[in-house]
């Protein structure tokens, strides 16, 4: 998930050094709150002694409490009476802060997250209170991905003490994206950062499962049976709700939304469009409408559903379908026009990530399509049996699925594995398995 975040800020914002993304170059002290209140450094010398810390009362951060994660954790800090606090004020430290560590570990940084209303900052840290157009997740991000690109926050030869000052920071010039795209990226950090608690927790309960489970191991009591079991309890797969009503019109809007967001792609055909359709359905959508996937040997296949859809379409002259070469072809046809509302079916956010998928394979011909969406229908069948996941597990459902998948090498095959890593185009285990077509006999 770090990573991530990572490819996403760097997609977004682009290199922050050559600044490919043409953004406006501005200098930090543009965004302090007010001159005075921009920058802190902690108290120096008699202003914090160390006998005047306390066992409890008013927290002060310190070092310990910025993780090399950039994660901010309040257990660590250090305590003064409030008395003490009354003459420490200026060194005040708030939620949404960003401090800094100016000595030691030089440049340790991460955003204060906290109920409590005071707080101050140790002689160590510098504080950093940003206005409201810039948002301290976006410049947080820029430090950790891109600070070397930037500006060297030491003084000092690497072997030697080192230490930074408030100044450092005021010589700070860097790339300001609009604001609008730093919320977006700030509302992306924090549905991230949702998801790693929740696998944190997860993480958690399993290593307090492992005790038990390995002394029955040590002494042969244990089955997989059991193990399957206590996981599933732990990790649950996202629910599949009941089939909505009209799937099949939703379903259909859905398919022709694909086709129209992609008729200027000269390499659009029915193998793209079915694999984008399935993936539509398992990653950008995740709805029940009436999905009936099978193995076929270009992937993930839905064909009760595309044996209606393609006569209806052609009939009511929305798309010509036409052979080119092995393939379908799609082109408008005389009434278009008609085939362009979606009947609000389907939320902004779902069809902005139905369009992150047109536009991830906009550039390649079917088989791209067809690695990814049937090493995301492998890995997800993994899921879903609770089986264990690797590269070359993966790569082994793969090659099962069907003989003619052997013509793809497997260094392909682990480059796409990785593309969808740092894409986020991972599954969750929503959905049916998808299974081989059962054969019919007369």
């Amino acid at each position: 998930l770090d990573e991530f975040l990572k490819s996403t800020f760097l997609e977004m914002f682009g290199d922050a050094k050559n600044n490919e993304k043409g953004f406006q170059i501005k200098n930090l002290t543009e965004f302090y709150i007010n001159p005075k209140e921009g920058t802190k450094c902690g108290p120096f010398g008699s202003a914090l002694k160390k006998d005047e810390y306390t066992e409890s009362g008013i927290q002060v951060w310190t070092m310990d409490n910025i993780l090399k994660s950039g994660e901010f954790v309040e257990n660590g800090c250090l305590f003064v009476s409030e008395i003490k606090h009354k003459e420490l004020e200026r060194y005040d430290a708030r939620n949404g802060d960003i401090i800094i560590s100016r000595a030691g570990t030089v440049g340790k940084m991460c955003i204060i997250k906290t109920d409590k209303k005071i707080s101050v900052i140790s002689s160590n840290l510098i504080r950093l209170r940003l206005g409201k157009y810039l948002l301290p997740i976006y410049f947080l991000s820029l430090m950790r991905y891109c600070q070397s690109r930037i500006i060297k926050l030491k003084h000092g030869n690497e072997d030697s003490y080192t230490h930074m000052s408030t100044g450092i920071l005021d010589e700070i010039n860097f790339p300001y994206p609009p604001i609008e795209l730093q919320t977006q990226f700030a509302n992306i950090v924090s549905k991230t950062e949702t998801l790693k608690e929740q696998y944190k927790n997860s993480l958690q309960e399993l290593e307090n499962l492992y005790g038990s489970l390995s002394q029955k191991a040590f002494k042969g009591e244990l089955e997989f049976a059991e193990v399957k079991s206590v996981v599933a309890n732990v990790i649950s797969l996202p629910a599949l709700q009941p089939v909505e009503e009209k799937y099949f019109l939703k379903r259909k809007v859905l398919a022709t939304y694909i086709i129209n967001e992609s008729l200027n792609d000269t390499n659009f055909g029915d193998v793209k469009f079915e694999k984008i359709l399935y993936l539509s359905d398992y990653f950008a959508i995740k709805r029940n409408l009436g999905q009936k996937y099978y193995q076929q040997t270009a992937g993930p296949y839905d064909n009760a559903f595309t044996i209606q859809y393609f006569p209806q379409v052609i009939n009511a002259k929305w798309f010509n379908r036409s052979k080119d070469g092995k393939q379908f072809v799609f082109s408008a046809g005389q009434q278009h026009a008609k085939s362009t509302s979606t009947y609000n079916f389907f939320s902004t956010d779902e069809l902005q990530r139905v369009n992150e998928i047109i536009s991830y394979f906009k550039k390649y011909d079917y088989e791209q399509p067809e690695i990814v969406s049937t090493l995301y229908a492998v890995w997800n069948n993994r899921i879903i049996l609770q089986e264990q996941i690797t590269n070359d597990l993966l790569i082994d459902d793969f090659y099962k699925w069907d003989e003619q998948k052997k013509k793809y090498e497997r260094s392909r095959l682990e480059k796409a594995l990785t593309w969808m890593r740092n894409k986020n185009f991972i599954p969750d285990g929503w959905g049916k398995m998808i299974k081989k077509a059962k054969k019919t006999t007369r």
